[in-house]
Parts: C-alpha cells; sequence; structure tokens
C-alpha cells in the first residue's frame, strides 16, 4: 500500500505556505499526526504536573534527577526488545497497546491524587512504567513515519512530527502553570488519558503498511542480533546514535532544574515555571520551522557540530542569569538549537538504514536516552543537591561543548553528512 496517493503535485509547484505541511497532503499522515498532537498534549500537562507535584513533595533537586532517572533508565533494556518487536509485529497494533497501557497510568495516578493518597513513589514508578511502554512506543511511531510519505518527503515528515509534540507543550505549558497556581496539581493529572483516546482513535482511521517480511519470519533475538550487527559496522550510524545522547544531555538539563529556577532562583512560581516550558517547546518549533525550510540541504553534519556547540555556550549563560526574560530568550534559543541537531540527526539516521531493521536501529535513539539520560538525570539530581543548580548546569553546559568537539574530531564521516 502506497501512503502517496493523495496529491501529485511537486514540492516545487506548492505555496511556501504549502511546501511547509507538504507532509500533510498524504491522508495517513494526516491521521498520524493529529494522534501526535492529542497524545501529547495530555501526556505535557501531566508531565509537568507530575514534575511540580515532586517538588512540593520533597523540596529536593534529588527527587526530580530520580525521576527524570526513572523516565529513562528502562529504555536501556526495554527500547532494545522494543526495536526488535517493532520490527516483527504489526507496528500500529503495538502503538495503540502502548497508549492505552499510558492513559491507564494516568487514570491511576488521577485517583491517587483525588483522593489525597499520593506520595513520592507513585510518581517515581509511574515514571518508570511509563519508560517500559516508551521502550516500544518509540521504534514504532520512528519506523511507521518513512512509510506514510515519499522519500523526498522525510526530512518535513519528521521535523513536523516533532513539531506536533512541541507545540502540544506550546499550547499547554501556560495553561498549566496557570492551573496550578490557581488550583493545584490535582486538575491535571487523567489528561494523559484523554490525549491517549483520542490518539488511538486518530491511529484507528489511519492505513498503515505493513512490515517488510523478512523480519517477521526470523526470532526477535535473532533480529535483534542482526540489527546490532548491522549498527556497529558503520561508524556514521554510531556516530548519529551518539548525537541523541548529546541531546539527552540538554533536555535532562532543564527537565531536572526547570522547577527551581522558575522557583528559588527566578522568583517567578508555577506561573514561570510554565512560561519556561513554552519557551523551550517554543524555541523546538522555531528550530523545527527552521529545518523544513532549509529542506533536503547539503553540510548536515556542519549543522549539528555548531548547533550543538551553540547549545552548550547558552546553556552555560542561562545557569547564571538572574532575569525572567533573559532566561526565557536563552532557554527558547538552546531548545531551538537542540531541536535541529536532533532532527537532522534523525533525517539522516532513517535514510542509511533499510526497512526491516528500521525499528531496531531507531531504537538505539531510546538506548542512547536511559543511558546518558539516567547518567544525565542522576548526575544533575545529586550535583544539585550537594553544589548548587548554578554550578552544575553550568559544567554540564561546557561538557556539552567537549562532546561535540569530540565527535567532530574522531567521526569524519558524521562531519561530510
Amino acid at each position: 500500500m502506497k501512503a502517496t496517493n493523495d496529491l501529485s503535485m511537486k514540492p516545487a509547484s506548492l505555496s511556501f505556505l504549502r511546501r511547509t505541511f507538504s507532509s500533510l497532503r498524504y491522508r495517513n499522515y494526516r491521521l498520524f499526526w493529529l494522534g501526535s498532537c492529542t497524545e501529547h498534549m495530555g501526556l505535557h500537562m501531566e508531565t509537568i504536573a507530575i514534575a511540580w507535584l515532586m517538588k512540593e513533595l520533597t523540596e529536593s533537586p534529588y527527587y526530580l534527577g530520580l525521576l527524570a532517572v526513572c523516565k529513562v533508565a528502562p529504555l536501556i533494556p526495554f527500547a532494545i526488545v522494543g526495536g526488535a518487536v517493532t520490527d516483527k509485529v504489526d507496528r500500529r497494533r503495538l502503538l495503540i497497546v502502548c497508549l492505552v497501557g499510558e492513559g491507564l497510568i494516568s487514570v491511576s495516578l488521577f485517583v491517587l491524587a483525588h483522593s489525597g493518597a499520593i506520595v513520592p513513589w507513585h510518581l517515581l514508578f509511574a515514571a518508570a512504567l511509563s519508560s517500559v511502554l516508551t521502550g516500544f512506543n518509540h521504534p514504532s511511531r520512528a519506523a511507521i513515519i518513512p512509510n506514510l510519505t515519499p522519500k523526498n518527503e522525510w526530512m518535513n515528515a519528521i521535523a513536523l512530527d516533532t513539531v506536533s509534540v512541541r507545540t502540544a507543550f506550546i499550547i499547554v505549558a501556560p495553561i498549566s502553570g496557570y492551573l496550578i497556581s490557581w488550583y493545584g496539581t490535582s486538575i491535571l493529572f487523567g489528561t494523559r488519558a484523554i490525549g491517549m483516546t483520542v490518539a488511538v482513535w486518530w491511529l484507528l482511521m489511519a492505513e498503515i503498511p505493513l512490515n517488510v517480511i523478512s523480519s517477521k519470519q526470523k526470532g526477535i533475538f535473532h533480529n535483534l542480533g542482526n540489527g546490532l550487527k548491522f549498527a556497529f559496522a558503520n561508524s556514521l550510524i554510531i556516530s548519529l546514535v551518539l548525537v541523541f545522547a548529546l541531546r539527552e544531555f540538554q533536555v535532562e538539563t532543564t527537565n531536572v532544574f526547570l522547577p527551581f529556577f522558575a522557583d528559588d532562583i527566578l522568583r517567578s512560581g508555577a506561573s514561570g515555571y510554565g512560561y519556561l516550558n513554552l519557551a523551550q517547546n517554543l524555541g523546538g518549533v522555531c528550530g523545527l520551522f527552521g529545518i523544513i525550510t532549509l529542506g533536503n540541504f547539503k553540510y548536515k553534519g556542519w549543522l549539528i557540530i555548531c548547533a550543538g556547540l551553540a547549545t552548550g555556550l547558552f546553556i552555560s549563560i542561562f545557569s547564571i542569569s538572574q532575569w525572567l526574560i533573559l532566561s526565557f530568550i536563552l532557554l527558547l534559543t538552546f531548545s531551538g538549537l537542540g531541536t535541529v541537531f536532533e532532527n537532522v540527526s534523525r533525517v539522516a539516521l532513517q535514510s542509511i538504514i533499510p526497512d526491516e531493521m528500521r525499528g531496531r536501529i531507531m531504537s538505539l535513539r531510546e538506548v542512547m536516552r536511559g543511558i546518558f539520560g539516567s547518567l544525565a538525570s542522576y548526575g544533575l539530581g545529586l550535583g544539585g543537591e550537594y553544589f548548587g543548580i548554578l554550578i552544575v548546569s553550568l559544567l554540564f553546559g561546557i561538557f556539552i561543548i567537549g562532546f561535540v568537539l569530540t565527535l567532530a574530531i574522531f567521526f569524519p564521516s558524521f562531519r561530510n553528512l
């Protein structure tokens, strides 16, 4: 089944606006994209509530770091298995099962929050369980997208998929901040279940092509071994996968410390926390539209390197800012740059792997999130507890600069993308 049967117009003949959203011309991708929008609106509202509630319950950077660890650590084993399962089963059904599981977790938190029985370990356990499902969710999502549009639209489709995630956060972040200020966190629990339910409905309407047969005929662990051999035999794949580790350092710096920057340093409370979350995702959307405008450009490797270096620099400056407006601008800027190097890497990686291995190779992205996200989150939480969040954030910004320089020096194929 082809996903290219909606329109035959060439992208060059379209207006700027239609070129920017060209992937949405394809019905199946459009339905998939709408599902992503509704899924992430509910997810982000509940994520903001969980982080703020953990701060209220503990007043500890260590627990915020531990919460971030629980969100990513289970990805280390489960994303690898999830990638192999993705290449063997119906990817849409697997994605729907994951969404239903997320909805059940959300309902459980709703009951605990509204009964007044919720405690920190409930939030940690829910985060870990959600991460297990993410290990299956994200490889299946990544493997589905290239089958919904022609190859020349992949840059646009992948960027717009991330736009759906970021736009959802832009919409709900300030709303969530004000709702927490007025009514507390309990009102936001259960929103994830609503978003997941609507996302399942959109997915059921879409026609998703089935997997390549050769991967389905072999056992999961046989497929897993072949996928890992393929990945580690290619230095370009390894370098692109390591970019996701770089992105994780940037993301976890804000995930762990943002509530404390908002409340304790910038003195802006829950509403300021909402605005900082808005900046983070608005910057991401700006970066994504920049990628879309560039199209299938040359020198992808150098773009990733420059964006990564600038990200580390702006994180370092953000760590010493004492003004909400300046912090908003800095956060917007380095979030946009981080989105650029992450999504350009995704497109480059998708373009060099065969479809029957797509789930397994793309699952390595989640493994990087698990390994380096756990290290970053725990290090940030522990360091913030003993040395203060300003010093630790500054050091992480410097570390990101060193990480990018290492990639640029030791992976020449990466520079030549």
